[in-house]
């Protein structure tokens, strides 16, 4: 990564507007993103489906449903909440602090696979525009992008028919979401879990758009029909700018210095002859490769793809330059575990605490969350949070986290203040094993209270620990585990590309964008 290069994390494709709901507010979604991420590019929905009136997507809902047949909502409806929509967008872009971009998520008449249209201006048209040829030549001429989703379904059904795209136009593509991975079956990627779309074909992935000579770069975004933008587990967007500014990262977008990931904010560089990813580059007889990776958990692998087949496969034990007395450690502190909702119906936790660092400091904090409020700030050897939760969202596949990167010596001791439940663990324990807690107290009250369980004469105790509110504190990862650098050469013949695969340990990736030999 050049020296004026930084990393930015955010959201691009957060669908709002998709059911009427009289209580939305655009500033509040807006609110939650600013919370956690660093830009947000809007997706807001202008067609709906009678099969989503009862307040969300058909996938969210049980019982028989009207026919999912989306179209576009009336004229009157679209302009009032677009216009929403770029006003909450202007009011919250602020440079050096959190950047907005307007946007909306097209489909026309879904033959030409989804897209979503992001301007770098404030209030722009929204194009009606009924294919995808007919909506390119409408963004002609205007500071604007359209980038394909879930690309890997059938062409001429929300599939991505790769002949059609327009690289200047669509310089990259969301190649991880809800929906899944759309990089291809040949990398494990996979669209299966929507049964309306499913299932996934390998000539509309990523992975063929590459082998076809494509100049696309990959992103990945959560395409979220919920509450929380950004939410964990689902997709996120990784731009390589100079700054936090809407010119900086939309010339980023425009050069494709972008890179996918799943969930955990992995730190990734990859430059050829010391251009970044998303180049295009003359070719040459020898290049020169190098890969800087930072992860939040151990990492798994770290591929090299030469035109789309494995050039190099680096996995543990990596090589580690770590030498010094104070050494750099990660540890990923989880909460959210809880009574389920089907049992009991409970209003929304309060999760609160403060982790404290003694003979040691902590370096920076990786907010990764899944839903509710939050709040959060560390200094130089203190993190503290706030959190409201709600109980339906214990059932996620993820809770939420925070990911603390950590300077200790062999003398350092982490002290945890969670909901006034206190641990302190010293560093064999937290290089060796996780710690889990459970308060049990307020799940024997709730036994009791709501279901007048007398949990004194229980003749087994599981159910106290099952109906409690848990968090974990995973096990602490060195940096020899979770960072690695890389150089490599490689003799070129014929043009082609390059890209990276990177895979921790608790299954979460980063994709790059390739850079391309011309």
């Amino acid at each position: 990564m050049k020296k004026n290069q930084n990393i930015f994390f955010g959201e691009m494709h957060d669908n709002t507007h998709q059911v009427y709901d009289p209580d939305f507010n655009m500033d509040h979604v807006l609110d939650l993103a600013k919370s956690h991420l660093d830009f947000y590019a809007a997706a807001y929905y202008p067609c709906t489906s009678a099969a989503f009136s009862d307040g969300g997507h058909p996938s969210d809902q049980k019982g028989a449903l009207p026919l999912n047949i989306e179209l576009w909502k009336d004229s009157e409806t679209i302009e009032r909440e677009w216009k929403q929509s770029c006003e909450s967008i202007a009011k919250f872009n602020k440079t050096g602090e959190f950047v907005t971009f307007p946007g909306y998520e097209w489909q026309g008449n879904a033959r030409s696979g989804d897209h979503n249209v992001f301007y770098f201006e404030d209030h722009p048209e929204l194009f009606r525009s009924d294919s995808l040829k007919e909506l390119y030549g409408a963004l002609e001429g205007h500071k604007a992008l359209a980038i394909p989703h879930h690309t890997a379904y059938l062409p001429g059904f929300r599939g991505k028919d790769w002949s059609l795209v327009n690289p200047v136009l669509s310089p990259f593509s969301e190649v991880f979401s809800i929906h899944g991975s759309s990089e291809g079956d040949l990398w494990g990627g996979s669209l299966i879990d929507n049964a309306f779309l499913a299932p996934d074909i390998t000539e509309s992935s990523y992975s063929a758009a590459l082998k076809r000579g494509l100049i696309v770069g990959a992103i990945g975004s959560t395409d979220n029909w919920g509450k929380f933008p950004g939410h964990y587990g689902h997709g996120l967007a990784a731009v390589l700018s100079e700054d936090l500014s809407r010119e900086s990262l939309w010339e980023a977008f425009r050069n494709r210095r972008v890179y996918a990931l799943t969930g955990d904010r992995i730190k990734l560089d990859f430059t050829i002859n010391g251009h970044s990813m998303g180049s295009e580059i003359p070719l040459s007889d020898e290049i020169s490769m190098n890969i800087s990776v930072e992860g939040e958990d151990a990492l798994e692998f770290i591929e090299v793809v030469k035109n789309e087949e494995t050039f190099q496969m680096f996995t543990p034990p990596f090589k580690s330059e770590t030498s010094s007395d104070s050494e750099l450690y990660k540890i990923r502190f989880e909460y959210g575990w809880g009574p389920s909702d089907s049992y009991a119906e409970m209003e929304d936790k309060e999760w609160f605490g403060k982790i404290t660092v003694k003979d040691g400091s902590i370096e920076s904090v990786s907010p990764l969350l899944v839903d509710g409020k939050h709040t959060f700030n560390h200094d130089g050897n203190c993190f503290t949070f706030h959190s409201l939760v709600n109980q339906v969202d214990a059932d996620y596949p993820h809770h939420n986290s925070f990911v603390l990167s950590l300077s200790l010596n062999e003398e350092s001791k982490l002290s945890f203040d969670i909901n006034d439940r206190k641990c302190e663990l010293n560093m064999k324990k937290l290089k060796n094993e996780s710690t889990a807690l459970f308060f049990t107290d307020e799940s024997a009250k709730l036994l009791s209270e709501r279901f007048e369980v007398d949990t004194d004469s229980l003749y087994r105790d599981d159910i106290i620990y099952g109906m409690a509110y848990k968090c974990k504190i995973h096990r602490m990862i060195p940096e020899s585990r979770y960072a690695q650098k890389i150089s490599l050469s490689d003799k070129i013949g014929d043009p082609g590309h390059y890209r990276v695969r990177v895979r921790q340990r608790n299954g979460q990736m980063a994709l790059s964008s390739p850079i391309w030999l011309k």
